[in-house]
């Protein structure tokens, strides 16, 4: 089996710990995790690292490293820092958990940042990340100890730009109370819809936004019907095909009604957890990441339950993502460097 495939959202699955990247912020030498959106996990993770987080570097080479984990999350990537800081006793890694991780990232001296896969086609050949072929080389790792599909986003020119952490898509959540049987197709999801009799109850099947998370729904149609949306390096959604395909999110809401109108910003998972009455509408499933687990779990219990996006186009897809540990251009310092290979290699 393949090394640590995902080790963030294997946590969450297992033990419900998970949440999304979102707001505050928190500093120390040992990293200290910002949120208690992860419940009893991330608060063990707290408490497990009070030594490390009064502890004072010394003589260490310091490792400067930040993240947008500011959920749940960040309670395990605590305990990843923690456990490093705590196991040896030449390097230390000094966190920073800060939903705005890319901003300080570019503005301040890090040495080391957590960076979405497909963030890394944009650093990269803006000269802010350093290839760590010979981190790997130094740590004893291969490319080949994590999954397949994160060949495709940590390689670029023949070099290796960053260490995998996990790899997470698209999921639809579902609330037991409206949902005996998660529908696992288009028809499926228009016979929920007219059960739930949305008109009459104010529970909708779904909610679709068209800002924010939507691109994870227009990319998962896309790859449903096996558009090719790459051109010359570029997106390119600019045909028939695409605009056919996209049209889908229309007849949704539109023609079908799976979906009321007008919905803003993060509707999908607000209404999802929100209670309906006369005034106020609720969604039976809400289609979304696994960050939203922790969120939605610590309002609906037991009645929360997870299944794969339906099918809608010609076979299952879904978008999907990463994140992964890179370093920066600008960490040239070769005792700096040794001590990163020794972090991925404890954290591999």
């Amino acid at each position: 089996m393949k090394k640590r495939i995902s080790l963030l959202l294997a946590a969450a699955l297992l033990a419900g710990a998970l949440s999304g990247c979102g707001g505050g912020e928190s500093s120390s030498g040992g990293g200290t995790a910002a949120g208690a959106a992860g419940g009893g996990a991330a608060a063990a993770a707290g408490a497990d690292s009070e030594a490390a987080k009064t502890e004072n570097p010394g003589d260490r080479v310091t490792i400067k490293f930040v993240n947008g984990f500011t959920g749940g999350d960040g309670g395990f990537m605590t305990k990843i820092v923690d456990g490093f800081n705590e196991s040896q006793s030449r390097y230390f890694v000094d966190q920073l958990i800060t939903d705005d991780h890319y901003t300080k990232f570019k503005s301040d001296k890090f040495d080391l940042v957590i960076m979405h896969a497909d963030w890394l086609s944009t650093y990269i050949p803006d000269g802010l990340l350093r290839p760590v072929d010979d981190l790997y080389e130094k740590a004893g790792l291969s490319i080949d100890d994590w999954a397949e599909v994160t060949k495709s986003y940590v390689r670029m020119d023949g070099q290796l730009w960053a260490f995998p952490l996990d790899n997470f898509g698209y999921v639809m959540f579902y609330n037991k109370k409206y949902v005996d049987t998660p529908p696992s197709n288009y028809e499926e999801l228009k016979a929920l819809s007219e059960k739930l009799d949305s008109a009459n109850t104010n529970v909708w099947a779904v909610g679709m936004p068209l800002a924010g998370e939507t691109q994870w729904t227009l990319m998962s149609l896309l790859a449903q019907y096996d558009y090719d949306y790459m051109g010359d390096g570029y997106v390119d959604f600019n045909s028939p095909e695409a605009a056919d395909i996209l049209m889908n999110v229309h007849k949704w809401i539109y023609e079908d009604g799976i979906s009321p109108a007008n919905l803003g910003v993060d509707d999908h998972c607000n209404l999802f957890i929100t209670t309906a009455d006369a005034n106020t509408m609720q969604m039976a499933l809400s289609l979304t990441g696994p960050w939203d687990y922790s969120n939605f779990a610590a309002v609906l219990g037991d009645d929360l339950g997870i299944a794969p996006v339906p099918v809608f186009g010609s076979h299952q897809a879904v978008n999907g993502s990463g994140h992964n540990f890179a370093v920066s251009a600008a960490c040239e310092d070769q005792a700096v460097l040794d001590g990163i290979a020794e972090f991925m290699k404890s954290v591999k």
